[in-house]
């Protein structure tokens, strides 16, 4: 849509900023060929995240579990969630107690922490040091570099997730890829394009802004990421996986036993899973919204506030409903990332949104269909 209205990269338009030069150091050039070519479903689907080093849940799972194409026997995650944030969170449980090792690193206990067999205490972004080149909403922003400082000291062991990486690192003898072990040294590395320093950026906790070039319609110049260099609206590329080379539409298959489609939005003040654990004096719901349209509610007996059970072909979705006037009749959505136990019930998520989502996937890209979930809802009598 940028590309046919002439908005792609154009003043007024969606702009693709310039921004700071910090050096990667992500370290994806010291994976050798033959370890990146066996990342899980590349073989599937070449053109999605696997060829950037990213994996599915699904693929991870069955590796996991499975043993297919090859088993995973061990697992780092940092800050992940994946019960209550992909889905069959069943499955995700049984993969992860099926590990023979697991590490977990969090602020808080979570339900991807529950089965690890070590929980490392990451400390918050008051008691840290972190670095933020451009924020992403203006030219301005974008230009802004700032080094935030610690606040107060973290408690207990809590450590950085950098202060963890570089420690694990000296205790694999990895610090010659460590900046000996310095993480000070790999501060200054990754500022070094840009002309400031830490001790610079230290001076200036507000952040230094830097004289960035500000230019669009920098497509003309560069072209795109693809065979032509062009934004396509047909693509060859897909057209050779066998994929439709065009975008489709395909309908959620409402039946007579799941009339209903449920889809699901992210609350401003989360992100994914995070912030769910913070207490909300008088506001904290023990179930999670589901918003149904007042005549859906109405056929089913159901009104505000009622606890309600959602089921689809997959599984089943506790929540408390929420009459919600400007929705279409045939369409629930709920709150994404739910993952305190219900009361009462098994911690398997019973209040999980992510429990009525299928195996089905992306073809191309392997994401999960989280919306679009045929559905029914009904009230329940909760003990």
């Amino acid at each position: 849509m940028y590309a046919l209205t002439g908005c792609y990269d154009a003043p007024g338009g969606n702009v693709f900023f310039i921004k700071p030069p910090v050096r990667n150091v992500m370290g994806g050039e010291l994976l050798p060929p033959g370890q990146a070519a066996k990342a899980l479903g590349l073989d599937a689907r070449p053109l999605g995240p696997a060829g950037k080093g990213w994996i599915s849940e699904a693929d991870l799972y069955r590796a996991i579990v499975d043993g297919k194409p090859y088993p995973v026997r061990g697992l780092l995650s940092f800050g992940s969630n994946l019960p209550a944030t992909r889905p069959d969170p069943q499955r995700s449980r049984e993969a992860l107690r099926m590990l023979e090792f697991y590490a977990h690193a969090d602020f808080f206990p979570s339900a991807m922490s529950r089965d690890a067999d070590i929980l490392f205490p990451v400390a918050m972004p008051w008691e840290r040091q972190g670095l933020q080149a451009g924020f992403f909403v203006n030219l301005a922003a974008e230009s802004l570099v700032q080094l935030r400082t610690p606040v107060v000291a973290p408690r207990g062991e809590a450590r950085s997730d950098a202060a963890i990486a570089f420690g694990l690192a000296a205790r694999l003898s990895l610090n010659g890829h460590f900046f000996g072990g310095d993480p000070e040294a790999a501060l200054r590395h990754v500022l070094d394009p840009t002309g400031l320093t830490p001790e610079a950026l230290r001076a200036a906790p507000e952040g230094v802004t830097l004289p960035l070039d500000m230019r669009y319609l920098k497509y003309q110049d560069q072209g795109f990421a693809t065979p032509s260099g062009r934004i396509e609206f047909y693509s060859e590329a897909l057209l050779r996986l066998g994929q439709p080379p065009l975008p489709e539409f395909r309908q959620p298959g409402i039946s007579a036993d799941f009339p209903l489609v449920m889809t699901c939005a992210k609350l401003p003040d989360r992100c994914h899973s995070q912030h769910q654990q913070a207490e909300r004096p008088r506001r904290k719901p023990r179930l999670p919204a589901v918003h149904v349209h007042p005549a859906t509610a109405g056929e089913r007996g159901i009104g505000e506030g009622d606890p309600v059970t959602v089921r689809s072909p997959h599984g089943t979705m506790l929540g408390r409903a929420k009459l919600d006037a400007a929705l279409d009749p045939k369409t629930l959505w709920a709150h994404y990332g739910w993952w305190q136990a219900v009361p009462g019930e098994a911690p398997e998520m019973s209040a999980n949104y992510t429990s009525l989502a299928g195996p089905e996937c992306d073809p191309v890209s392997g994401s999960p269909l989280l919306r679009g979930i045929c559905c029914r809802v009904e009230k329940t009598l909760l003990p």
